[in-house]
């Protein structure tokens, strides 16, 4: 019953992160905004230790985690 949702730069812009209602706790009432879990990530192996850390000691049944994956916005592409 896990799922993955990716917001595009277009949600991210537009305000607040929204919450998915296909979660059944989420739709049944159970946690709340204060359960969210942000968790920032990227390419090294440190990622995932965070990931589990956070997962371990701070998340709980009801909670939502976010993956927070920031990079650059690309201006050029540099050709060969």
């Amino acid at each position: 019953m896990w799922e993955i949702e990716e917001v595009g730069d277009e949600a991210a812009v537009a305000g607040p992160p929204r919450h998915p209602t296909s979660n059944s706790a989420k739709a049944a009432g159970v946690g709340s905004d204060d359960d969210d879990v942000y968790v920032a990530i990227g390419k090294s192996a440190s990622s995932m230790d965070a990931l589990s850390w956070a997962l371990k000691n701070v998340a709980t049944p009801t909670s939502f985690v976010y993956l927070v994956h920031v990079f650059p916005v690309v201006h050029h592409i540099p050709t060969p």
